[in-house]
Parts: structure tokens; sequence; C-alpha cells
């Protein structure tokens, strides 16, 4: 009689752990996007609060984002002076699930959120959104890679950050 071994896998079983891995990791994904969405909404607070110069002041100062000056006149053009508080006010953060996607998106409800970002044909862009995504391009994607420590899938997580006008992305990563 010949020795044999033989191996049996419960494929269920094997199925429904890789289904408890992916919910876990669903999780830690949606948490990433949770807390990256909840750094640019912060961010774009603070790059948006500039309370030095009133709207009167900056007339008097003969308008120092107009395109007829050059940029950084009286601070880095993507600064945004508070003037009534729309903007602050108008800010929206939101994740959603998208299919296979988990999405945050951080966007302002202002009127002329758009001016601001890509100027008119009297002022400048200040291009606020963008320096946003600038300031903290570094530590989204470095939490980003963290996802998954330990599970051997660091890294695996798929990262776009742009800033969208309409639909279309202007930068990603």
């Amino acid at each position: 009689m010949a020795d044999s071994m033989s191996i049996t896998v419960d494929a269920r079983s094997a199925i429904a752990g890789l289904d408890r891995y992916l919910e876990y990791m669903t999780g830690e994904v949606r948490r990433l996007v949770e807390r990256g969405t909840e750094m640019l909404y912060t961010e774009a607070k603070e790059l948006a609060s500039l309370a030095d110069h009133s709207l009167e002041d900056l007339r008097a100062l003969g308008n120092p984002y107009a395109m007829r000056w050059g940029p950084n006149m009286l601070h880095p053009d993507y600064l945004i002076h508070i003037q009534s508080g729309t903007l602050l006010a108008n800010l929206r953060r939101e994740v959603k699930d998208e299919g296979e996607n988990i999405s945050g998106y951080v966007h302002s409800e202002a009127w002329y959120s758009a001016f601001l970002e890509f100027g008119t044909v009297k002022m400048r862009p200040r291009f606020w959104m963008h320096q946003v995504l600038e300031n903290l391009r570094g530590q989204l994607l470095s939490a980003a890679q963290h996802v998954g420590a330990g599970s051997g899938t660091e890294g695996a997580v798929g990262v776009t950050i742009g800033v969208e006008a309409g639909k279309e992305p202007v930068s990603e990563t």
C-alpha cells in the first residue's frame, strides 16, 4: 500500500475570509478618503480666511488682484480675503461611494468660486483650490500608500487627486 498525502481547501471559507478582508479594506479606504476630505476642507477654509484688508481697502489699493498688476502684490494670489463670508459659508465636503470607487469632494457653492480659481478678463486667477492640493498632496499620497499596512497590500490603493472645472480634472496624480 502506497503512502499518500492530500490537502483539501474549503473554498467557501476561503472566499468568506476574502470577503471579510475586502470589507475591512473598503472600510480602511473609506476612512482614508474621509480624513483626506476633511484635511482638504480645513485647508481650503484656511486659505480663504485672510482678514487683513476689507473690500474697501482693496479698492483703495487699486484692486491689487486685477490683471493689470503682477502677482503677489500684497499676498500670494492663492490667499483669499474674507469679504462677506459667502465663500466660507458655501464650502462643502462630501464622501461618495461611486461603484468601486470612494471619492471625497470639497467644493464651493458660491456663485463666484470659479472666477476666483480661474480668473476673469479683469481678474487674475487665484488658484486657491490648486494650492490646497499642492499643500496636502504629499500627505494624502503618503497616507494612501499605508492603507493595508502589514497585510502585504501597502501601496495598492490607486489615488487620483485633482481640481475639477466642471467634470474635467485639471491636475491629477
